[in-house]
């Protein structure tokens, strides 16, 4: 737990810096994107445990050796760093998602509501994607250009959201949907040593 007099400075000095360290607000569609860019900050200023896990609030009072009961000092403390670490994840938040927060108390609850929220669609559509590609044909499409546009743009997609597809996967994936007419073609990279970049590729194609 950091000290109180370290959150105050990191509060009043640096919350607009580390905030705006996240280059895209967090939207319906890049939860992903966003949760890998926020998550090292957090843990950054040592206090991953206000998101990570269910960090109890200390109690109000505590007994001292005195067998009395007083004011227990590490609560301004927790509760500090707590509304920090929420500020600092509404700050990266879009309108529309900001929304979704209203009227939670802790990091926690807005870190929870995030993830239940988003994290599974997220996934789907990753894999959504991923099937996408792995079906494309260049016969659905008028020219071989467009085919590739299509897989470009599917595999941009997928590093959109933090699931970038190597070269070797979409050469792969491009090759296998080309279908009979480039069969001489698609021999010729498939006993290649080495894979050819996915841009090269492209040249080579086009």
């Amino acid at each position: 737990m950091a000290s109180s007099s370290s959150s105050t400075s990191l509060t009043i000095a640096t919350m607009a810096q580390i905030s705006a360290m996240v280059s895209e607000k967090l939207t319906t569609k890049n939860y992903i994107t966003w949760q890998d860019q926020v998550l090292p900050i957090i843990e950054g200023i040592s206090m991953a445990n206000h998101v990570l896990y269910d960090s109890k609030e200390p109690k109000a009072t505590i007994t001292n050796s005195e067998g009395k009961e007083e004011q227990n000092p590490l609560l301004p403390i927790w509760l500090q760093e707590d509304r920090l670490v929420k500020s600092l994840i509404i700050a990266t938040l879009s309108p529309e998602v900001r929304a979704l927060t209203v009227g939670l108390t802790s990091a926690r609850e807005v870190w929870k509501t995030l993830e239940e929220r988003f994290a599974n669609s997220s996934k789907q559509r990753a894999r959504d994607l991923l099937r996408k590609l792995q079906e494309v044909l260049r016969d659905d499409h008028p020219t071989l250009h467009a085919y590739l546009q299509e897989v470009t743009m599917i595999s941009n997609e997928l590093a959109a959201i933090n699931q970038p597809i190597d070269d070797g996967d979409k050469v792969y994936w491009s090759l296998n949907g080309l279908g009979d007419k480039y069969e001489s073609f698609v021999t010729a990279m498939q006993v290649c040593s080495l894979p050819p970049l996915f841009h090269l590729y492209l040249t080579a194609t086009c």
